[in-house]
């Protein structure tokens, strides 16, 4: 007969293997072996299995209707907790609304006292994961219908160790529901420690709440793995904002904290639940005091022969949940490179990461690129621009680990690069591209231009002192690490230099021959052509032939790249 008017009452099928009833002023019921089917599509058959529920129910407010528990003690419940195609949740029943009553906000019943001992929660995502609650031991307890509840519980999140307790409204004020219900909860798991201060407009459903939250976490990696993330690094956030749930979104506003020891602003970290089999969509804004890549992404494909960091180019075909990023950071670092009022853009979809704005200032440089990576047959296929404006070229030597250069000036510089790799160091060794170097307003030493014109007079002495460098442009070539230097030109006050040259940066080797041209050296300049070649760290400098040196040719080049070799002197 319980079991008929269950199912009757739920529109769902229940069954109960006993039920003992002692009667009294407080009945004892004892269920044992209960089940309640799940929803047409569950992904198993019941909703909720329970060994054993043993209870005392107060009669008179039963008679009157209410049910009002003196104290219940439940062991072994499993609850499963899923959402059909239509965003129901198999809880609210086919019946149910949105309505106090489907809230449970109806003032209908009342419990003092409530323990639940090994049992468990599943809750499925909407991308179909399984998120599991442990629950060892929790107790829910007042003093009266009018006294806030006291809630504790030990247990675990997907094998993570995890301890909640609370200090929530009293079951009076659960009955008011036009007036939002207060919910105080702090859990710990291991090192990390979460509080949450807030009111719920749909506490039952742990919906419709806004409040305060605080996060605090020395060991980001650890917390982050034990949730099913993998490879964040292990270092120290704490951050507190306004927390918020409207149904399928989760959102945390205007946040304000730490990372690893630097200061860290969130404007916005908002999720939001995909329907069933798509991905969630996360969209985050953090604005950093400071960024270390070197911390945050890990050396996860081992450190590179010269030391420098590298990264694994990795683009998941079904990112769950897709990404949409904006970072900002006074002073960001990777590798032995410091970028400094950076800002960076970046969506995370499937089969494809988009980085449609990158910017910063490097060695006194301001540089803006866009980049694009698929996923591919075999590994990453990646796509980039990059520009720079207003180096200078002594800054950028000094950041390359160059050793001194005789010309300095003004140092623009734009690229179009494609490559493809496992890593980062991989795909530029791999990249094929375009880039055009020019250099304007500088100064080069007037024995460099002796030296490249062959001038008797730099036998018998040492030029001194530095001429101006009306300009200098070089357009390069590059195919899959071999590349050329078509045309490079020097233009001088003293004279003008002009070249070309080949490159291999697997084998690290170049052909580099320059000569200076003509009617624009002294008379005792030679103009015959030098050439550089052999190992990029000792290649061998001599005469060339008169036809070492190659024409100019044709190179056909994207209109940005042509526009800048336009507006370039040489």
């Amino acid at each position: 007969m319980a079991a008929g008017r269950i199912s009757a009452r739920l529109d769902r099928q229940a069954t109960i293997g006993s039920l003992r009833v002692t009667p009294g002023l407080t009945l004892r019921v004892a269920l044992r072996d209960v089940k309640l089917a799940n929803i047409t599509g569950g992904s198993r058959p019941d909703m909720l299995t329970l060994r054993q529920l043993d209870a005392g129910i107060a009669l008179w407010p039963l008679l009157m209707g209410r049910l009002e528990l003196t104290d219940a003690a439940a062991e072994g419940a499993s609850l499963l907790l899923e959402r059909d195609g239509e965003r129901r949740g198999n809880w609210q029943g086919a019946r149910q609304t949105r309505s106090a009553a489907a809230s449970g906000r109806d003032g209908g019943w009342y419990a003092a006292l409530l323990r639940v001992t090994g049992s468990e929660i599943l809750i499925r995502t909407s991308s179909g994961k399984l998120l599991r609650v442990g629950v060892d031991e929790a107790e829910i307890a007042t003093d009266s219908r009018t006294e806030p509840v006291r809630l504790h519980a030990r247990g675990s999140y997907n094998d993570l160790p995890l301890a909640l307790q609370g200090r929530l409204g009293s079951f009076a004020e659960l009955a008011q529901a036009e007036r939002p219900f207060p919910m105080k909860l702090e859990a710990q798991s291991r090192r990390t420690q979460a509080a949450l201060d807030a009111t719920a407009s749909d506490p039952m459903n742990f919906d419709r709440w806004q409040g305060r939250l605080e996060l605090r976490t020395p060991e980001l990696a650890t917390f982050l793995r034990d949730l099913g993330v993998q490879g964040a690094p292990d270092i120290a956030l704490e951050l507190a904002g306004d927390a918020s749930r409207e149904g399928d979104v989760w959102a945390l506003r205007d946040a304000a904290g730490s990372l690893d020891g630097q200061a860290l602003t969130a404007p916005l970290l908002r999720l939001t639940e995909g329907l069933p089999g798509v991905a969630d969509d996360l969209d985050v804004q953090l604005d950093a005091t400071r960024l270390d890549l070197n911390r945050l992404l890990g050396r996860n494909a081992g450190p590179a022969p010269d030391g420098d960091a590298d990264t694994r180019l990795v683009v998941d075909r079904n990112p769950d949940p897709t990404i949409t990023a904006r970072l900002t950071a006074r002073e960001l670092l990777y590798g032995e490179w410091r970028a400094t009022n950076a800002a960076l853009r970046v969506n995370v979809t499937p089969g494809r990461i988009e980085i449609p704005q990158a910017s910063g200032v490097i060695a006194g440089a301001r540089l803006q690129a866009a980049a694009e990576a698929q996923a591919v047959e075999g590994g990453t296929a990646v796509e980039a621009s990059v520009t720079m404006r207003e180096g200078r070229l002594d800054a950028l030597r000094q950041l390359l680990g160059l050793r001194p250069l005789p010309l300095e000036g003004a140092v623009t510089a734009e690229a179009h690069v494609q490559a493809s790799g496992g890593t980062l160091r991989q795909a530029m060794r791999r990249a094929s591209g375009t880039a055009v170097l020019s250099i304007r307003n500088g100064s080069i030493e007037r024995a460099v231009i002796e030296a490249m014109s062959t001038d008797l007079r730099a036998i018998f002495r040492t030029a001194p002192g530095r001429t101006p460098l009306r300009c200098a442009l070089a357009v390069v070539v590059l195919r899959e690490g071999r590349g050329r230097v078509m045309p490079l030109r020097l233009r001088a006050a003293t004279g003008t230099v002009q070249g070309s040259a080949s490159f291999d940066l697997m084998r690290r080797q170049l052909d580099l021959a320059v000569r200076s041209q003509r009617d624009t050296t002294d008379f005792l300049a030679l103009d015959l052509p030098i050439r550089v070649h052999g190992s990029f760290a000792n290649p061998e400098i001599g005469l060339g032939s008169r036809d070492s040196l190659p024409g100019d040719g044709a190179i056909a080049l994207p209109e940005g790249l042509r526009a800048t070799v336009r507006q370039n002197g040489c």
